[in-house]
């Protein structure tokens, strides 16, 4: 769940590594 107040390419960024950590 992230706010809707975030910059969409902020969000991408951290998703993208929140999955780098997971995969790691």
């Amino acid at each position: 769940v992230c706010p809707k107040g975030l910059n969409p390419t902020r969000a991408i960024g951290h998703i993208k590594s929140m999955l780098l950590q997971r995969n790691a």
